[in-house]
């Protein structure tokens, strides 16, 4: 290379930000960016061809197959747009002559991100905002607490846990601390603990550790099960810190109070995208999805989309909530879907049916979204609110969100399905194939 060539280098899984600061920065620092919003990989791996280094991602893995052919063409370093690198195996990187190096930054962000889901955690904000969403401007039945009565541990004490800590001393609660190698931060009053002694005695945990090999499911189901009952979980650093199956056994339990996940395990392919796909897909018999996509075609029409929330629903699992509805009240999800009742009311008062049309596959729980934003049509009432606002003639719901329903109701009907009285988002096709018949096949 001649002292007036610039030095190549190739930007890959670039969003629209990031490529203009690029562009902006290379004359100063006289270099040639290739820039591609595509994730690296084996296959387009040529597109680093000239250049020595590359810049990744941090969403997307490395394997072994890329790091191969990056070597191969003369890539010698990588420099990954995070202060994590699980995404990269470093020590096989270097096997084949790639150094790879992260990019530190400033803790302040994720520090006060951190504090802001430990307080929603404690408050129970998300369903503040989706009571405040549907107009219910009742108090949840869960009262919240205060900072200061509580004991926070801080697994991690790098960067990002001792800026958490620094600001925790500000609510003037107590702060256990784990790390393995633990610093003493003068004129901060942290205990330093091993990771056992933090989880029995903190009202809350918050993660910032580094992914290894060794802190894997850190918080395994024998870790889980050292909490404290109601305790509470905010992970900002990597989904693997939890076995996640483990925290959904302990969640559902009700044996942990609740979690706050910035991050969590298999978030790859998922992370940074739009997946809305993901939950707008039912199972049903043949001749729904047909009347669906019947319905689907007219709402496009008219500028709308359809959210599908809920379809077929093997008759077990409606044993299960039929059990479930006999068991002593724990207030749990009852501010947001049964305020007003018990939940033993639920079937006689029309809500939840032991032999329901979703068994039969011919029932859909749906509602309208606006094409060109995304955004939801407001309809007055969230969906499996068992309240007389869900009627179709309900009273307290707004103009614009009477109409809405209506459009609903009528887009539908004129597709071959018919309303039901207590709840307007649910949908049962009028001709049923199956009118008899509730399945009980599983759903993988």
């Amino acid at each position: 290379m001649t002292h007036s060539e610039k030095t190549r280098i190739t930007l890959y899984g670039c969003g629209p930000d990031e490529a203009a600061l690029f562009r902006e920065s290379a004359p100063a620092l006289d270099v040639r960016p290739v820039i591609t919003d595509a994730p690296v990989c084996a296959a387009n791996a040529e597109l680093a061809s000239g250049s020595r280094c590359i810049s990744v991602d941090h969403r997307t893995p490395l394997t072994h197959e890329t790091l191969r052919a990056l070597a191969r063409i003369g890539v010698r370093y990588i420099s990954t747009r995070s202060i994590g690198y699980d995404h990269i195996d470093v020590a096989y990187a270097r096997r084949v002559g790639i150094l790879v190096e992260n990019v530190p930054y400033s803790p302040d962000s994720v520090a006060d991100y951190t504090l802001m889901l430990m307080l929603m955690t404690l408050r129970d904000a998300k369903a503040m905002v989706r009571r405040t969403d549907v107009h219910d401007y009742r108090l949840s039945g869960t009262r919240g607490k205060e900072l200061r009565d509580l004991t926070v541990g801080v697994v991690g004490t790098g960067r990002i846990g001792t800026a958490v800590m620094n600001r925790l001393e500000g609510f003037g609660c107590r702060i256990m601390a784990c790390d393995v190698r633990p610093v003493e931060h003068a004129g901060t009053a942290v205990e330093h603990v091993p990771l056992d002694e933090l989880l029995l005695h903190s009202d809350l945990v918050t993660l910032h550790t580094p992914l290894t090999a060794h802190t894997r499911h850190l918080l395994d189901r024998r870790r889980l099960a050292l909490m404290r009952n109601g305790a509470l979980i905010v992970n900002t650093g990597r989904g693997a810190l939890i076995d996640t199956e483990a925290l959904v056994g302990q969640l559902e339990s009700g044996r942990l109070g609740g979690a706050a996940l910035d991050v969590i395990e298999g978030e790859e392919g998922i992370f940074s995208t739009d997946r809305r796909d993901l939950v707008n897909r039912v199972v049903g018999t043949r001749a729904l999805c047909t009347a669906l996509e019947r319905a689907r075609e007219r709402a496009a029409e008219r500028g709308f989309g359809l959210l599908l929330w809920d379809g077929y629903r093997p008759q077990h699992a409606v044993d299960c909530f039929l059990r479930w509805s006999r068991q002593p009240e724990d207030g749990r999800t009852k501010s947001r879907h049964y305020p007003r009742i018990g939940r033993a009311e639920m079937f006689a008062q029309g809500y939840v049916a032991a032999r329901s049309g979703h068994s039969r596959g011919s029932t859909v729980d749906l509602t309208l979204y606006d094409a060109a934003t995304g955004e939801l049509v407001p309809m007055g009432g969230g969906h499996d609110l068992m309240d007389p606002l869900s009627h179709h003639d309900a009273h307290g719901i707004t103009p614009t969100e009477a109409r809405n329903r209506q459009r609903l109701r009528s887009l539908m009907e004129t597709c071959g399905f018919r309303a039901y009285a207590y709840e307007w988002w649910h949908y049962t096709l009028a001709d049923e194939p199956y009118p008899d018949t509730c399945f009980d096949f599983p759903v993988r």
